[in-house]
This record gives structure tokens, C-alpha cells and sequence, in this order.
């Protein structure tokens, strides 16, 4: 039994000593390199490494040590599960670039301002990413989320965008959280192209050239205490889309000719919230309906909608007067044929309701 144990030493002993020969020779191997100017993007999470333009980042903690300026397509890629703090400072792109690229499982970006990109934020075919307390502006696209499933968005402002502030497209299980989408030029928040099963918490859209809201092409999807307020047509619109709910949200002053970015401006098309008949082809066919959706225990006030009139050359005209609610698939004699469910919905007025005025508080 001595002479086992003694043995058992030595082995302990040898492994020992060559572990410590193997990481002394990677690290002078690492230093001869650096010492090259070579860069590695593989950071160590218990160490955080600066980032320039047109870095990839595989692995580990990186953060930006000032305002960057880039050119690259696209500026930084940002691989999962590595993670990015922008650490208070601004990407700026040149108009045509992708600010962020986000592949992979598990990254994060947050803590900083992104603008001036074809993109602010791509995550692209990838999922379970985080990005947080972000701002995005003065892109084309503030936030797209493509071909991904079950990430998370949380206290972000896309403002002044060219078209969207923050785009699902065919993807599922996402959660938006306490985000603002202003004064962009089209839709606030927009979920298309058979995007499933995601979720709209206590978001505001708001002075957005089109919806506040849309579900285009989407099934199963919530959108609950959120705020659509003056945006130029509806603050929230299911057009394409079954089983969705949308559950306790605040619609105010929606159909607001000032927000529009268009010259043409059609009223009669708008409402507070509004359930259209769905998509059809070319042909007029119903391709994607819109039933069996939930509208429950929402709000609304101001909401500027009218019935359409048309004269001998068939213009639309329209006097115009609030519309709140509006289910396309109730028919000009008020039979009902829609499947949707309406419950507990109110039209508020401003003097004995306070949440309608003064201004809703943005979120942080």
C-alpha cells in the first residue's frame, strides 16, 4: 500500500509540472505574437478588450473606449455568446452599413447610442440574444430581428428613423420590453412575414408616420400595457393574423394628421385599434384572414376615423369623428361575422380619465 501512494505522488507531481511547462509556453507563445501586431477577437470573460471598427467578436467581454465612426458592412459583428458594452459611447455608421451584426446564441449588446446605419441592430438567424438600454436613431431600420427566435429586447428607444424603429420578421417567441418607438417615418413596431408567438410589454409607439403597432402576417402574437399614442394611422392593427391578444393598452389620439410622413392622407382607414378582414392576392381572394384574435379591457380616447363618402368621380371624402374600435368584418348593417373576441374595451374621455392626459410617461 506504501509503495501505491508513492507512486500515486509522482504521477500527481509529473502532471503538474507539465501543465505548468504547457501555460508557460502558450503564454510566451501569445506574448510573441502581440509583439508582431497580431490581434486576437476571442476576448476572456474575466477580461474586457477594446473593440475598433470591423471587429469580429467570437468569444468573451469587449466594450468600446470611445465615440467610433465606421464604414465597414458591417461596423462590428458581434458572435453569441460574446458580449459588447457600448459603455455609454456612439456607433456611427455612413448610411449604407449594418452598425451591428448579431450571430450566434446568447450575445449582448448594450449601454450606448447607435445611428446613421442601414441597420442599427441586425439579429440575424441566431437566438436567446439580449440587447439593452440601447438607442437607436436616424437609421433606415432601428432594430430588425430576422429569421431568429427568442431573443430579447429590453429598454430601448429606436427614434427618427426612416422607416421602422423595431421590425419582426419571420420569427418567433421574441419579448420587447419597455421600449419606445418615436417619430419614426413608418411603422412603430412592426411583426410580419409569419412572426409567431412574440410579446409587446409595456411599450409606447408614438408620433410615428404610420401604426404605432402592426401584426402583419402573424399569429399568437401579445401586445399588453402598451401606449399608441398620435401616431399618423392606427395605434394598433391586426391585418393578417388568428389568435393574437391584445390585452390592456392605451390608444390616444391616433390618426394624427400632424404625425404623417405621406402627403396622402386617408382617414378613413384609421381607428384606435383596428381588425381588418386580413390579406388578400391580386385577385381580391382572402389569403390570410384575420380571426379568433382577442382585443380585451383597453382604453382609447381621440382616436380620428370617419366612414367614407365618394362623390360622382368616386374620390373619398369623409367628415371626420373619433373611431376607437373598429372590426372590419362587421358589415354596413351591423351583423357581426367576425370571429374576433371584443371584451371590456372603453372609450375614456380626458376629464375622468388621467392616464389620457397629461402625457403618458416614457419609459426609461
Amino acid at each position: 500500500m506504501r509503495y501505491k501512494n508513492k507512486t500515486k505522488s509522482i504521477r500527481v507531481v509529473l502532471r503538474l509540472i507539465v501543465g505548468l511547462t504547457t501555460s508557460l509556453f502558450v503564454l510566451s507563445l501569445t506574448n510573441a505574437l502581440n509583439a508582431e501586431g497580431f490581434t486576437s477577437h476571442k476576448g476572456r470573460f474575466w477580461k474586457t478588450e477594446p473593440v475598433g471598427c470591423g471587429d469580429v467578436l467570437e468569444h468573451g467581454r469587449f466594450k468600446l473606449t470611445g465615440n467610433l465612426t465606421c464604414d465597414q458592412d458591417p461596423a462590428i459583428t458581434v458572435i453569441g455568446p460574446a458580449r459588447l458594452n457600448l459603455k455609454g459611447y456612439t456607433l456611427s455608421g455612413v448610411g449604407n452599413n449594418v452598425c451591428i451584426l448579431i450571430t450566434g446564441d446568447g450575445a449582448w449588446v448594450r449601454n450606448g447610442t447607435i445611428e446613421e446605419c442601414e441597420e442599427g441592430i441586425l439579429i440575424e438567424k441566431s437566438a436567446r440574444n439580449r440587447v439593452y438600454n440601447v438607442t437607436v436613431k436616424n437609421c433606415k431600420e432601428g432594430i430588425l430581428i430576422e429569421e431568429s427566435d427568442r431573443n430579447k429586447v429590453i429598454n430601448v428607444r429606436a427614434c427618427e428613423n426612416d422607416r421602422r424603429g423595431f421590425r419582426i420578421k419571420k420569427s418567433s417567441e421574441n419579448l420587447l420590453k419597455n421600449c419606445l418607438a418615436k417619430d419614426n417615418g413608418r411603422k412603430g413596431f412592426s411583426i410580419e412575414e409569419n412572426g409567431d408567438g412574440n410579446h409587446l410589454v409595456n411599450c409606447m409607439a408614438k408620433y410615428n408616420g404610420q401604426q404605432g403597432f402592426k401584426i402583419e402576417e402573424g399569429d399568437d402574437n401579445k401586445i399588453y400595457d402598451c401606449k399608441a399614442i398620435a401616431n399618423c394611422r392606427d395605434g394598433i392593427e391586426i391585418d393578417g393574423g388568428s389568435y393574437n391578444r391584445v390585452i390592456n393598452n392605451l390608444v390616444e389620439d391616433n390618426g394624427n394628421k400632424v404625425a404623417c410622413a405621406e402627403e396622402d392622407y386617408k382617414p378613413w382607414y384609421y381607428a384606435g385599434i383596428d381588425v381588418t378582414k386580413g390579406i388578400t392576392d391580386k385577385t381580391g381572394d382572402l389569403v390570410y384572414p384575420s380571426e379568433y384574435n382577442e382585443i380585451l379591457n383597453n382604453r382609447a380616447c381621440g382616436n380620428l376615423g370617419c366612414v367614407p363618402c365618394y362623390d360622382e368621380n368616386l374620390s373619398p371624402t369623409c367628415k371626420a369623428r373619433e373611431r376607437d374600435f373598429w372590426d372590419e368584418n362587421v358589415d354596413d348593417k351591423g351583423d357581426c361575422d367576425s370571429n374576433n373576441v371584443w371584451q371590456n374595451n372603453r372609450v375614456v374621455c380626458r376629464n375622468v380619465a388621467p392616464e389620457c392626459s397629461p402625457e403618458p410617461v416614457e419609459p426609461d
